[in-house]
């Protein structure tokens, strides 16, 4: 009989902002809740996948919708909590369609994350009180952004997605010179991101919000 890939939406919470690279991260799964196939993820179910490709050097690819044709980036990081599965990784805004993700997570059109993963043997069993199946060991393959996850009342809470190139855009647009813009992007945005934390990188993005604000209350009086 042969394997199929099963796709499964989870909401992406977003918890790093972008940099040069539009860096995304969130949770691809979150441990415990039921999803509307009935499935319902245990803590644990992702540890062997995980040291798998730690051990191989590999990831889980970064696609779009679920479309193998077209990766989008890469994952450079995963890892399990108390709550979910953790994933961080930078969307490749050199393509169409790294261009395309960023662009609608930026708008707040894009909030989904999908993993596409196997059961191994024994990695689930079935709830007859509930009627769900409880999935302790998954095999994961990929992790897509999505536009409908199953859980639709979880989405991306509104951060932009924002980069370097953003900041110099919103520069120029206020007025600066192409030079000048360019400049002080290449040497504020490294201080902006002068961390990998959530506080900092949320703080550069509303740093970027202000200033666009403020360019689009110039162009009204203009």
């Amino acid at each position: 009989m042969p394997q199929v890939i099963l796709h499964r939406l989870f909401p992406i919470e977003r918890r790093f902002v972008a940099d040069d690279g539009a860096t995304i991260g969130g949770y691809a799964s979150t441990f415990g809740t039921v999803d509307s196939y009935g499935d319902r993820v245990m803590p644990g179910a992702f540890a062997a996948s995980i040291a798998a490709h730690k051990a191989a050097g590999t990831m889980p690819a970064m696609l779009w919708q679920h479309d193998a044709s077209e990766p989008i980036g890469v994952w450079q990081d995963i890892r399990e909590d108390a709550t979910g599965l953790v994933v961080r990784g930078q969307l490749n805004i050199e393509t169409a369609r790294g261009r395309e993700a960023a662009a609608l997570v930026r708008q707040g059109a894009l909030s989904g994350l999908s993993i596409g993963f196997m059961v191994p043997d024994g990695g689930a069993r079935y709830d007859r009180q509930t009627g769900n199946r409880i999935l302790t060991a998954i095999d994961l393959w990929e992790i897509s952004l999505v536009t409908f996850p199953a859980n639709t009342a979880a989405r991306l809470d509104g951060a932009s997605v924002a980069t370097r190139q953003a900041f110099e855009a919103l520069l120029r647009e206020v007025g600066f010179a192409k030079g000048a813009a360019a400049k002080l992007s290449r040497g504020g945005w490294p201080a902006l991101q002068s961390s990998n934390s959530s506080t900092d990188n949320h703080k550069a993005a509303r740093f970027l919000e202000k200033i666009e604000a403020a360019a689009r209350a110039l162009n009204e009086r203009n």
